[in-house]
């Protein structure tokens, strides 16, 4: 008779962490706004300050924009994209 591992039990797990460290260090932003055609949207940026989230935002949608809000991300630019 084998002998049941825990993966076995509860299936695998992602044992992958983010260090403290890490996440300030690399800190990201969500950057709410309307596009051109006022429809509302969301996007995430991996940048130190807000003012560099918005001039990403800026660049990746144009200056068309109109900013509503822009707060501390808890996920990577590389999580959020995974989302979708």
């Amino acid at each position: 008779m084998k002998q049941l591992t825990i993966d076995d039990v509860i299936g695998s797990f992602c044992y992958k962490a983010i260090s403290t460290s890490e996440k300030f260090l690399n800190p990201s932003f969500e950057v709410h706004f309307y596009d051109k055609e006022e429809r509302q949207k969301m996007d995430c940026f991996d940048a130190k300050t807000e003012i560099e989230a918005w001039n990403a935002a800026i660049e990746e949608h144009g200056k068309e924009i109109q900013k509503i809000m822009i707060t501390h991300s808890n996920r990577t630019r590389t999580e959020f994209l995974a989302l979708d």
